[in-house]
C-alpha cells in the first residue's frame, strides 16, 4: 500500500531540491539548503508516523470499547454470574 502523506512529502521535498540544484549558483548556499530540506523531510516523516500511530491507537481503543459495550452493555461479569449460579444450584441439590 502506498503511504500517501509520505509520497506527498517526498514529492514536495524533491521539487525543492530540484529548484535548488537548478537555480542556486553558490555551492555553499546550495549545500546548506539541501541539508535544510533533508532535515525538514526527516521531521515531517517523523511527525506523520507519530500522528498515524496516535490515530491508529485511538481508533482501536474506540472500536474495542464500542464492540465491548455492544456485546456486554451492562458490564456484567458473565463468568462470575455463571459461577455463582452454578454454586447456588449445587448447594440446593446437595441439600435435597
Amino acid at each position: 500500500m502506498i503511504n500517501q502523506p509520505s509520497l506527498f512529502i517526498d514529492s514536495v521535498q524533491n521539487a525543492k531540491k530540484q529548484f535548488v540544484h537548478k537555480y542556486v549558483r553558490n555551492q555553499d548556499i546550495k549545500n546548506n539548503l539541501i541539508i535544510y530540506i533533508d532535515a525538514q523531510s526527516k521531521f515531517l516523516h517523523t511527525a506523520i508516523d507519530a500522528t498515524t500511530r496516535i490515530i491508529t491507537t485511538c481508533g482501536h481503543e474506540v472500536l474495542q470499547t464500542k464492540i465491548e459495550n455492544m456485546l456486554n452493555p451492562f458490564n456484567i461479569d458473565w463468568f462470575k454470574a455463571g459461577w455463582d449460579a452454578w454454586t447456588t444450584q449445587n448447594r440446593a441439590e446437595q441439600k435435597t
